[in-house]
């Protein structure tokens, strides 16, 4: 689901029902890019983080039956 928010918005303002495949309850944790891009900036200020490995996200997982449901709704 690369991307699933960018694609089903697509097809919502096309007047199209977004593509869920399987039943839309696989979780994901989603995260806005300035967050990712605001954690990461924050990394480059700490040299002890340097060599280390971090998985930034919410730590709220959505479903994608969710995010094609809150689209909808705007």
């Amino acid at each position: 689901y690369t991307g699933a928010s960018a694609i089903f918005w697509s097809a919502i303002k096309n007047d199209k029902p977004p593509l869920i495949y399987e039943d839309g309850l696989q979780k994901r944790d989603l995260i806005h890019v300035h967050d990712l891009v605001r954690g990461k900036l924050i990394l480059l200020d700490h040299p002890e983080a340097d060599d280390q490995v971090f998985n930034l996200g919410t730590g709220q997982p959505s479903s994608i039956l969710e995010v094609a449901e809150t689209l909808i709704q705007l």
